[in-house]
């Protein structure tokens, strides 16, 4: 065991090209087609969940509770605590988890991308205003802030979580797409489309955000690794998705009670931590390939 061990390291330490960037993922042609092969395998199992799974995610049977996982009984990753199948689950949470995280994402970039952009174009009081409430979110967690937005909105749904993601994790991207704006507007077909009269807003869309739309493609990649793991963290404090909903946070949360039970944390443990390295591959090779150093 110990031989097999040290000969992975091995592999790992001298594997090239590939190299570990210490962000969490690691460069190469071959590890960039895995981490895209993972993605599209998820999309497809979002997609046809309803055919691949074995069970129905709600689908209790009282004979099999907290069964390990068998393929006799079909229950190829294990059961929880109420009989219900956790391989059924973790196909369905694939589903919830990569809908809530797109829609999150596309909600928060477009918030960023916005507000970065106007107060790096405009500058003055408005990046002013801009600034300081980035810097008043940043001072709060977003699990702090769910819990107060759970205890205000008298009943909390899916919206109510998608609006307080992206309403709390738009900061970073807007603070990318900020910088990336301060540095477009001084080129110099920005400086010549001045010259020539043109309107602000029309230099806005017609010269900056074309170019500065790379840095928020990047930035929008970590951020839906980052929304997967906060939605996961949420999940598991059940916090995030209604507890009838299967989630990857809500199967890993059935683990408090029955610590034995270590199928509960092996099956969605691998699953966040595959996902979330796989994405930031993706958005690591994006930003090699833009060639700035964000």
């Amino acid at each position: 065991m110990r031989g097999a061990v040290g000969w992975l390291a091995l592999r790992f330490a001298f594997k090239k090209p590939g190299t570990f960037t210490g962000t969490g993922t690691f460069t190469g042609t071959g590890t960039f087609t895995g981490a895209i092969f993972l993605i599209a395998a998820l999309i497809f199992v979002a997609i046809f969940a309803d055919f691949i799974s074995p069970f129905a995610p709600s689908t209790m049977d009282g004979s099999y509770i907290l069964s390990p996982p068998s393929f006799a009984s079909r229950h190829y990753l294990g059961t929880d605590a109420l009989g219900r199948d956790v391989a059924s689950r973790l196909i369905f949470g694939t589903r919830a988890v990569l809908f809530v995280t797109l829609v999150a994402v596309t909600l928060l970039s477009g918030i960023g991308i916005a507000l970065g952009s106007i107060a790096g174009f405009f500058r003055g009081s408005v990046d002013a205003v801009v600034s300081r409430t980035i810097e008043a979110i940043s001072a709060f967690p977003t699990i702090v802030l769910v819990v107060v937005v759970q205890a205000i909105v008298p009943d909390p749904s899916i919206v109510t979580l998608l609006a307080t993601i992206a309403l709390t994790r738009w900061t970073e991207v807007a603070q990318l797409v900020r910088s990336e704006t301060l540095a477009a507007s001084t080129k110099d077909y920005t400086l010549a489309a001045r010259a020539l009269g043109a309107p602000p807003w029309r230099i806005m869309w017609r010269h900056v955000l074309p170019n500065i739309s790379a840095a928020g493609l990047v930035s929008a990649a970590f951020a839906i690794a980052n929304t997967v793991l906060i939605l996961a963290q949420l999940d598991f404090l059940h916090l995030g998705l209604p507890n009838d909903t299967a989630s990857w946070g809500g199967i890993l949360s059935g683990a408090l009670e029955n610590t034995a039970a270590w199928w509960l944390i092996l099956a969605p443990g691998f699953a966040i931590f595959a996902t979330v390295v796989a994405i930031n591959t993706v958005g690591d090779r994006l930003r090699q390939r833009i060639g700035r150093a964000i």
